[in-house]
């Protein structure tokens, strides 16, 4: 072995090689100079052996080409995970930019903001939902624009809606009036013709203004102008426009008011409408002969009004939805007239409720804050 002199074997290898007559591996000093080596045993023509032979190596010389080589490993290693890592990385861009896009996009679409078109190219999954979602956002805002113009639209029928309807209306009532104050121009078959055409007319009066304050009031078109006003007056034209319906059912009208009624702010239209929302419910289903009783009081800053019939009442369950939309408890009307009377209140700073029992009548009732004057 390296023609050496001197050679130290570990005593496992020895006996490995010359007593097993078998290959070993294992650490040696030659002329004193520590290695590692692989030694097979040496046998004659018979078989049997008669000494050994190996190739050995300096330890030093192993540490080295152990160290070269895992340092040929670490750069290979470290060049494949920094490609993967890149590779990985690109991945991710090509994945996520075009979701960010996405994703602000769809928040600004959600936000009622206009968003610029996705240019998200390819044959993926994200460029097919980007070019779907694109088509949505094309298709909402054409419904948008077509919304506005409906809208538009409906805004100007609202406009001249109240003049078609309540001029003819208007005419014809007081051409009823103008008959009625010279009854001798009429017989009395003709007299209880006119009495029903004016009741029909009332009816459809108040059902028209319930039609055209519910258009106004979804729209947002709906205005209060609210002044200092008496709520008594107020109420009593509500009964004089009323009065054809309550004589048909003979049904009296009693004001309960305090001899000094603070003035209210209110919008006098809007606030005669609710009343006779009010007063026509209590028409309709208080019995007849029945009176109807309005009673008036101040208390902590608001007018309490509160109308009261001696009607069947209403269970609590339908109380619960009477200030609905279209909610009805009965076959007359559209049930519009109480979500009316608590949309008009409300924009007033008040407040409405009902008090009722099966068998006990009906009171709805509602408040207007009293003017500082």
């Amino acid at each position: 072995v390296w023609g050496a002199a001197t050679l130290e074997l570990d005593a496992t290898v020895a006996d490995t090689v010359l007593n097993h007559a078998s290959f070993a591996a294992g650490s040696s000093r030659v002329d004193g100079v520590s290695g590692y080596g692989v030694y097979a045993p040496l046998v004659d023509v018979s078989g049997r052996v008669i000494g050994m032979y190996g190739i050995a190596q300096p330890v030093q010389d192993v540490i080295a080409a152990r160290d070269s080589a895992l340092r040929l490993f670490a750069g290979v290693a470290l060049v494949f995970v920094l490609a993967v890592l890149l590779e990985a990385y690109l991945l991710a861009r090509r994945i996520t930019t075009p979701l960010a896009a996405l994703t602000q996009a769809t928040r600004a679409l959600s936000d009622g903001a206009p968003s610029a078109p996705l240019e998200i190219s390819g044959d993926d999954e994200i460029a097919i939902l980007a070019r779907s979602f694109s088509a949505m956002r094309l298709r909402l805002a054409e419904a948008r624009d077509a919304l506005v113009r409906e809208k538009d639209r409906y805004r100007d029928f609202l406009a001249i809606l109240p003049h078609e309807f309540k001029t003819p209306l208007s005419a014809a009532v007081a051409s009823l009036e103008l008959l009625e104050t010279d009854p001798d121009q009429v017989s009395p078959e003709q007299a209880v013709l006119l009495s029903s055409i004016r009741r029909s007319v009332v009816r459809l009066q108040s059902l028209v203004n319930n039609l055209l304050d519910g258009a106004s009031l979804q729209s947002g078109q709906f205005q209060v102008h609210a002044e200092p006003h008496d709520l008594a007056s107020i109420a009593e034209q509500a009964r004089t426009f009323l009065q054809p319906l309550l004589d048909q059912k003979h049904q009296a009208v009693h004001f309960s008011t305090p001899e000094t009624l603070p003035r209210v702010l209110a919008d006098p239209r809007r606030i005669e409408q609710v009343v006779i929302n009010l007063l026509s419910n209590a028409n309709k289903h208080g019995p007849p002969g029945e009176p109807i009783c309005i009673e008036m009081a101040a208390r902590d800053g608001f007018v309490r009004v509160a109308v009261a019939d001696r009607g069947a009442g209403i269970s609590a369950q339908d109380q619960a939805r009477l200030f609905e939309r279209f909610a009805r408890t009965g076959r007359e009307g559209v049930g519009l007239g109480l979500a009316i009377v608590k949309d008009i209140v409300e924009l007033h700073r008040g407040q409405v409720g009902i008090e009722s029992a099966p068998g006990q009548g009906t009171t709805v009732w509602f408040t207007l804050p009293i003017a500082s004057e």
